[in-house]
C-alpha cells in the first residue's frame, strides 16, 4: 500500500486491542456496498404501509390508512421494502436537521417512493444499523443538498445519497463493534423495562396510600349526613326536655 493511501484511513479513538495494530479504516461510496430498491408494489393485498420514524426504527403506521383504498392504484407506485432494508428519510426539522436512516425490522411492506429504500450486498450489516444513528454522515449530505427551493426536505437527489462515503473496515471488526453496541441496547431496553415497572408499582402504591377524589367526596359526604343527623338527635333530645 502507497502513503497516499495510508492518509486517506481513519483510525477511530476507540479501538478493541486486537485490531490496535491493523490499518485505519477507509471509505467507498455507498452505491458500492448497497443496492437502491425501486421495486415497485403493483399488485396485491397491502398488508403494511411504512413510514419512517424521526426517532429511530421504521415503524408500521398501517392502522392510518383505509384498507380499501391502500390496496387501489395510488399505493402501485409505492416501493417494496422487505425485512432488513434500509430506509432514508429526508424530512428535516429544527430538532432533526438530517432525517434518520433506519432498518427495517418489522416485515415486508411498502413506502413512498419520497424515501430512499437500500439494501446491503452483505448480510451481515449491523454495524451500518448502528453507523447511522451517529452524526458522522450528516456533514456529507448537508453539503451535497440544495435545500433552496424547500425548506421542509433535504433537497438530495438518490445518486449524491448513494454516493455518500461509508466506512470500510473488516468483517471481523464489524462484528465487534456490533455485538458490544448491540449488547448494551439490550442493557439499555432491560433497564428501562425495570424503571417502567418500578414506575407503575409506584403508581400503584400511591393510589392506595392517598385516598382518591371520590373517596374525599365520599368522606365530606358522609361527614355532613354525620353532621346533620347528629343535630337532628340533640334537636330531639332538647324537645324532649
Amino acid at each position: 500500500m502507497n502513503n497516499q493511501d495510508n492518509k486517506k484511513r481513519v483510525t477511530p479513538k476507540l479501538r478493541f486491542p486486537e485490531f490496535q495494530t491493523t490499518l485505519g479504516w477507509s471509505n467507498k461510496p455507498l452505491s458500492k456496498l448497497a443496492n437502491r430498491i425501486t421495486s415497485k408494489n403493483k399488485s396485491g393485498e397491502i398488508t403494511r404501509v411504512f413510514t419512517n420514524s424521526a426517532n429511530d426504527g421504521v415503524v408500521d403506521q398501517s392502522d392510518y390508512f383505509d384498507r380499501e383504498i391502500a390496496n387501489k392504484d395510488n399505493l402501485n407506485g409505492y416501493y417494496i421494502i422487505e425485512l432488513g432494508d434500509y430506509v432514508y428519510n429526508p424530512r428535516i426539522s429544527t430538532a432533526a436537521p438530517v432525517g434518520p436512516i433506519s432498518k427495517n425490522k418489522i416485515a415486508k411492506g411498502v413506502m413512498s417512493p419520497l424515501y430512499t429504500v437500500f439494501r446491503f450486498h452483505q448480510a451481515d450489516n449491523d454495524f451500518y444499523e448502528h453507523y447511522f444513528k451517529t452524526n458522522c454522515w450528516h456533514k456529507y449530505l448537508q453539503h451535497v443538498s440544495n435545500s433552496g427551493a424547500r425548506h421542509d426536505r433535504m433537497n438530495i437527489t438518490n445518486d449524491d445519497f448513494m454516493a455518500m462515503p461509508v466506512p470500510i473496515l473488516s468483517p471481523e471488526e464489524q462484528q465487534k463493534i456490533a455485538d458490544c453496541l448491540s449488547s448494551i441496547d439490550e442493557l439499555i431496553e432491560l433497564q428501562e423495562q425495570k424503571l417502567a415497572a418500578l414506575k407503575q408499582h409506584k403508581k400503584g402504591l400511591m393510589q392506595q396510600l392517598f385516598p382518591s377524589h371520590n373517596d374525599l367526596q365520599a368522606s365530606k359526604q358522609a361527614s355532613k349526613q354525620a353532621s346533620k343527623q347528629a343535630s337532628k338527635q340533640a334537636s330531639n333530645s332538647l324537645s324532649e326536655t
